[in-house]
């Protein structure tokens, strides 16, 4: 029932995309830009945590700025760690296990800004998709999870330069995974702080 209705809203929400795209080339001060920013990533999944610790997504990306106020984002985020399987080792006498995982989420975010022109907060949200690679190292196993997830989030936009903008953010993100056996879900999201680079490429008119 919940992946009919995450699937439903994601094809309203890329139809909503493509209608609002074409109907704002038509605007002024329509804008594309490259996005570029670095984040701080906390699971809230507790094991992900302990075996991984924080780690520290690289975000690249395009998107279309409409009048200021609107801004639809979408691009590739990435981040790589390493951590060791086996949690409490010295009390098992067990050797941990080095594990690596890598993750690549593509995100489709809208942006909502309020305010001046010099200083804007903002809201946002939308889906994405998501794959995490996992690999032991030891014995060279590798396992991949993918599916759809949300976040959502705020901050503030800042405009230092005319054709250079800088944000800073904190999101909220879900995405479930089911185990090896399809069985229990597994939620990899967290709260990811993050500093936004944004550097305008050409006007649309």
């Amino acid at each position: 029932m919940k992946e009919s209705i995450m699937k439903k809203g994601i094809v309203l929400t890329l139809f909503l995309l493509v209608v609002s795209s074409v109907l704002l080339l038509s605007e002024d001060k329509n804008t594309i830009n490259l996005e570029l920013s670095q984040g701080f990533f906390r699971s809230s999944n507790t094991t992900f945590q302990t075996i991984y610790g924080s780690t520290y997504p690289t975000f690249f990306g395009v998107s279309l700025f409409w009048k200021e106020k609107l801004k639809f984002l979408t691009g590739f985020r990435y981040f790589k760690k390493s951590g060791e399987t086996i949690l409490e080792s010295d009390v098992i006498g067990i050797e941990p296990d080095k594990v690596s995982l890598s993750a690549m989420i593509i995100p489709f975010n809208t942006y909502f800004y309020f305010g001046g022109t010099k200083m804007q907060p903002f809201l946002m949200g939308g889906f994405h998709y998501a794959k995490f690679n996992e690999k032991w190292i030891d014995t060279g196993i590798s396992t991949s999870r993918s599916n759809f997830g949300y976040e959502v989030g705020g901050g503030i936009l800042f405009y230092p330069r005319e054709k250079w903008s800088l944000s800073a953010g904190l999101t909220y993100s879900s995405t479930n995974f089911k185990d090896e056996q399809e069985i229990e879900a597994l939620d990899i999201g967290g709260y990811n702080i993050f500093v936004q680079f944004s550097y305008k490429l050409f006007n649309l008119k």
